[in-house]
C-alpha cells in the first residue's frame, strides 16, 4: 500500500495509475490531498474541469476547507476529508465530506 499525500489544495482523492494517460492501467497508489483552512482554491467551475480531465480523482470539493485525518494499520489505511461550515465563524461546525478506505496490498481509494 502506498499512499501519496499532498499539500493544501482543494481537498481530493484519487487512484494513481502506472500510465496516468492511460485510466485502465494498474493501479500503483493512492493520493490524498488536504486542504487549509485559509486557502481559496479554484472555483467549483474550474475544479469540474479538472475533475473531467483526470477520471483518476474519485472525489474533489472545490467550497471545502479544513484537514485529513489519516490512521495506518495493518489492515490498510482510512482518510476522512473534514471541512468547517465556515471560515468566518471559530465555532462554526465541522464535517467529513468524504471518507474512503485503502486495503493492504491494494492501491485506489474506495468510499466508506
Amino acid at each position: 500500500m502506498v499512499v501519496v499525500l499532498k499539500r493544501p489544495l482543494p481537498p481530493y482523492a484519487a487512484h494513481l495509475h502506472a500510465n496516468p494517460d492511460r485510466p485502465d492501467s494498474p493501479r500503483v497508489a493512492t493520493e490524498i490531498c488536504g486542504t487549509s483552512i485559509s486557502s481559496q482554491g479554484p472555483s467549483a467551475t474550474m475544479l469540474a474541469g479538472i475533475v473531467a480531465a483526470n477520471p483518476h480523482i474519485v472525489f474533489a470539493d472545490s467550497e471545502a476547507r479544513g484537514y485529513v485525518v489519516v490512521d495506518i494499520g495493518r489492515e490498510g489505511a482510512s482518510a476522512r476529508l473534514r471541512a468547517v461550515e465556515t471560515v468566518k465563524r471559530a465555532d462554526a461546525p465541522i464535517a467529513t465530506r468524504y471518507s474512503g478506505v485503502i486495503e493492504a496490498g491494494r492501491a485506489g481509494i474506495e468510499r466508506q
